[in-house]
Parts: C-alpha cells; structure tokens; sequence
C-alpha cells in the first residue's frame, strides 16, 4: 500500500467510524442543512448547543458552524477585544497535526473581525518556533489578528482562583484576564499524561507555570474553568494524532477525520471528542480523567443525551 493510499483508507475508516459514533451512540442528530440552532427537545437549562460538522476543510467546516450557532455576532460584539487561544505549543508543520490547523485559526479570525471584534492570538508555546513553523502566527495575521508572545513571563500575573481544588493561585496571561470574549480554539490529540488534549486541557496554555500543573494533571486541567471558561470552544479534530501526542515528535500516528466540533459548553465538546476518541481506538471510556471529573464539578454538561447537538455533514 502506497502513502496516498494508506491516507485514503485512514480518512475513511475515521470517517466511518466517526459518522457510526455521531449517529448511533452519542444521540447526535444528522440534519442535511442548518441555518439556525435550534434547542427544540433538550432539556430546559441543561442543554447548551453543540455542532458537529464533518467531511469538509477546516475553515468551511467553521463556516457551516458558526452559521448553525447563530453567527459569531452573538459571541463577539463591535469594539470588543478578543483572544483566539489554539494549541500552539509544538515546532512542527500543520500537516502533522501536533497543533490547531492555521486555516482554522484563520478563519475564525475573519469571523471576529467581521463582527467588530479587536483579534488577538496567543499560545504559551513550548518550543520556541511553533508559532512559526505551526504556520499559525502568519495564518492568524492574515485573518486580521495580532499575534502576542505567550511565553514572556512579565506578560503574566498571579491571580487567586478559590474555586480550584489544587490551583488555588495560578499565574495567567495578561491578555486572558483582560479580553472581553476568549475562544478557545484547541486540536483533538493524543496525550501521554492527560491520554486527551482537547478543550479543557488546552487552557494550560494561558498559564505560566503550565509545567507544575503535571504534578496533579487532571485536576489542574480542571481548576482553570473555575477562573475562566471560554465563550467558545472550537475543537479541531480535521487530522488527529493518535499515538506519539503531544508533541508527535517521533514514531507519531495520526488519522483525518475531517471533523469540527463547536460549543459554548466546555465540557459538552471534550465529552463529544472523548467520545470519538474512543470510536476511533485512542482512549478506552473515561481514561481522560479530566472530562468526566470536569462534568462532575459542574462546569458544564457532560450527557450528550442531555444536550441539543446538530450534525452537519458536508
């Protein structure tokens, strides 16, 4: 089997396997076309929307989205300041997948600035190329947006967080204390210690001290919503890592679903990724602790059964 061939197989074994996920297990609805959300049949109070879209390149399958959510107006008002935060942690190029697709990033920005929004893009990147050779820093440029340093230590002040249960006090980015609306804009990826980074693990990014976080992982990775939960949560899972994460430095695997998930629920979009992380033979259930114990401390929905989801299939 030649390379295009192994990809071509690899895409549609994600795809079906996805597409059977999306369909028969988690109770996402298909809807050939969606202009509107619609929360018809949730339940009251405990459904917040989530979108689905697969099949499609990453900026479309954001158009399609956010269309669905109700535009990105009802996120971002004229004149606000707002920090796109991908995964920009890793000196590798976007066909590998270790980080946020640049297009994605993108077009987000697009849709920011189209709404009135003043765009900022930020990532306490690990190695110090990344947001170069990720292609994000140029690609996030080209949608309008300011790139900011996210690994500059005076940009970072220590905040009190009394709600965590072990980050009592973390330091945080300026730029995400100050921004009026935070879209968290992550990539689907293996892990060695989390076994997931998805929404919630992505916000290590906006702290300093991200490499004490290891000593307690699961529950830091929780800690950090009580501070501050993104108004958006586009999860990226159009190419996934699927052994080698997060870094996929070396003897990396990776698989193209093709597949976008949006919500404005945390929890909601790492329980859905979760769940196709299984399908596809990633994680076991549960094995990212982080989710489920997430949804426990109530900071957001973790019953896909409980939550309007519409599926949108390009």
């Amino acid at each position: 089997m030649n390379r295009r061939d192994f990809f071509k197989k690899s895409t549609a074994i994600a795809g079906a396997a996805g597409l059977s996920l999306l369909l028969d297990k988690t109770g996402l609805q298909a809807q050939a076309a969606v202009t509107a959300p619609s929360m018809e049949g949730a339940a009251p109070g405990a459904a917040p929307e989530l979108v689905a879209v697969t099949g499609g390149e990453p900026a479309e399958m954001f158009d399609k989205a956010i269309a669905a959510l109700g535009g990105m107006e009802r996120f971002v008002k004229k004149g606000q300041t707002v920090l796109l935060k991908p995964n920009m942690a890793w000196n590798r190029p976007p066909e590998v997948g270790a980080n946020t697709n640049p297009d994605l990033v993108r077009r987000v920005a697009e849709h920011c600035v189209k709404a009135g929004g003043k765009v900022y893009v930020m990532d306490h990147n690990i190695q110090k190329l990344a947001p170069e050779t990720s292609g994000i820093k140029a690609a996030a440029e080209a949608g309008g947006a300011t790139f900011v340093v996210g690994n500059d230590k005076s940009m970072y002040r220590e905040v009190e967080n009394p709600k965590a249960k072990s980050r009592k006090k973390i330091m945080v980015h300026q730029m995400v204390m100050d921004c009026d609306v935070l879209i968290n804009i992550p990539v689907l990826k293996n892990h060695g210690g989390a076994k997931l980074t998805m929404a919630l693990k992505n916000l290590m990014g906006c702290v300093y001290d991200r490499g004490s976080y290891h000593r307690d992982l699961d529950q830091s990775i929780v800690d950090f919503p009580f501070y501050r939960k993104p108004d958006l949560n586009i999860l990226d899972a159009y190419r996934v890592v699927t052994k080698g994460g997060p870094s996929a430095s070396r003897n990396y695997a990776s698989i193209m679903p093709k597949m976008l998930l949006v919500s404005p629920d945390i929890v909601a979009v790492d329980t859905a990724g979760e769940a196709q992380a299984v399908a596809w033979g990633i994680v076991k259930p549960g094995e990212a602790g982080h989710v489920g114990l997430a949804a426990r401390e109530g900071l957001g929905e973790g019953d896909l059964k409980k939550v309007k989801i519409t599926k949108i299939t390009m």
